[in-house]
């Protein structure tokens, strides 16, 4: 093989190389994306799943203790759940809003000295 053989198959695998390496980058974004699609998706699905089951114990305490009360839309307690949900996801903890509410729950149903 003379000279401009070897720069030819040079440049062959060099291209051949940075081909794989461009093809390999966009497998890997797409992979990325797609799993950050299926975390949403997967957050959305449980928030719905949250708010039926916060509605359903609701109306079931309502039943048994024959008391009447109001419950928040559901969708808007999908929203609640989901924003939840998508900060926990994302920082590792509830949001501030959350606790909040958290925490007045807590103080309205705690014992009273």
């Amino acid at each position: 093989m003379n000279g401009s053989g070897t720069q030819f198959l040079v440049v062959i695998l060099g291209s051949a190389a940075v081909g794989a390496l461009i093809s390999n980058l966009f497998t890997v974004a797409a992979q990325w994306r797609e799993r950050k699609s299926r975390r949403e998706e997967l957050a959305l699905t449980k928030a719905v799943e949250m708010a039926y089951s916060q509605v359903t114990a609701m109306l079931d305490m309502f039943k048994e203790t024959g008391q009447s009360g109001k419950i928040a839309p559901p969708l808007s307690m999908v929203e609640g759940c989901y924003k939840s949900l998508k900060h926990i996801l994302d920082h590792d903890e509830l949001d501030p809003e959350t606790k909040a509410k958290i925490a007045d729950e807590l103080r309205r149903h705690a014992p009273k000295p």
